[in-house]
């Protein structure tokens, strides 16, 4: 290819192949340096493009790595939290197993204290024969470690599996040990119900001795009145003593009567449960009010040897249900541990 100079123009010749025509344009010589100039200014365009589309992609690509940097960081972070809230999760888990296992133990314990309440209670009531709580945990017990030293085996690694079947099974034992919690604490409240009122029996029960001394100078029933001679019934039973010994209620009750009388000198009426009363007679000096309530072993009077007396003693009736009743038939069961 060359140029041949004529008439201020160009000649472009173009020889392709030796065995092929000679081609040729000609033109002017500003429109060669037109095209020249043309064809330097594109490859300058090219070029710049070619290099701002190098700078905005290296720019982006700098963008998204620096992005995707903070992204993996932002999931480390994630990942680390739930990798440290399970591990938690798992050694509060363990920390249930372990507090399951105590609750166990102190449920056996009140199955126990209830065994022996309800033993308790078959004594009081033997038509009630005492109850043991089901038992959830019947079968292999597994002992905590923490008061033993003889611990061991191999380690391996907890799989999710097994975490997640500890966990249903820690929920299904938890579960078991509040069904029966309550199940034993509705026996136990009603076992202590039966138990407080079987107490207040006892209490109103009219078996303590009412005054320090144990000699009998007059039983129960027929005998001769000292003051006339003649065969009387007496209603109560005479107990010795000295003037000023405590006269002691023989249970819980309400006074309902005090006065004096000639017959029964200083006197007070006590009334106990199911109809029971009690009355203490020939008192010197009379220390409960009616209407106040007194307990089994209090001290509601003092031995005296007023009214028709010969001289100091206690007189003690007791009144069931209207209808008087040997005082040793109740005094009897009480008789050798109330002593005064």
């Amino acid at each position: 290819m060359g140029f041949q100079r004529a008439k201020q123009k160009l000649t472009l010749i173009l020889i392709r192949d030796p065995h092929q025509p000679v081609r040729r344009w000609r033109m002017t010589q500003q429109l060669a340096y037109g095209l020249i100039l043309l064809t330097i200014l594109c490859l300058f365009a090219i070029g710049f493009w070619q290099y701002s589309l190098h700078r905005n992609s290296s720019a982006t690509i700098d963008s998204l790595s620096l992005q995707l940097v903070k992204i993996e960081k932002h999931y480390d972070t994630l990942l680390n939290e739930k990798q440290s809230v399970i591990d938690d999760l798992r050694t509060e888990m363990v920390h249930m197993n372990n507090e399951t296992e105590q609750i166990r133990k102190q449920l056996d314990q009140l199955k126990q204290l209830e065994q022996e309440i309800g033993d308790l209670l078959s004594e009081v009531y033997p038509d009630r024969p005492g109850e043991t709580a089901p038992d959830y945990f019947a079968g292999a017990r597994t002992v905590s470690a923490v008061h033993y030293n003889g611990i061991g085996g191999e380690e391996h690694a907890v799989t999710d599996k097994q975490w997640e079947d500890e966990w249903r099974q820690t929920q299904q034992t938890v579960a078991n040990i509040r069904h029966e919690i309550n199940q034993l604490s509705d026996k136990l409240k009603e076992t202590k119900e039966l138990l407080l009122k079987k107490i207040e029996q006892i209490r109103a029960y009219p078996d303590h001795w009412p005054t320090r001394s144990l000699t009998i100078t007059s039983g129960y029933g027929v005998r001769i009145d000292p003051f006339t001679g003649r065969s009387a019934f007496h209603y109560g039973i005479d107990i010795a003593g000295k003037i000023g010994d405590p006269v002691i209620a023989a249970a819980d009750g309400v006074v309902i009567e005090t006065g004096r009388d000639s017959q029964k000198g200083n006197y007070v009426v006590i009334e106990h449960l199911e109809g029971i009363r009690t009355v203490y007679m020939h008192l010197s000096r009379i220390i409960a009010e009616k209407n106040q309530q007194v307990e089994k072993g209090e001290t509601i009077a003092y031995l005296g040897s007023t009214g028709r007396s010969t001289g100091p003693h206690l007189h003690f009736e007791i009144i069931d249900n209207r209808r008087h009743v040997n005082p040793m038939h109740y005094l009897n069961t009480g008789h050798s541990h109330n002593r005064r």
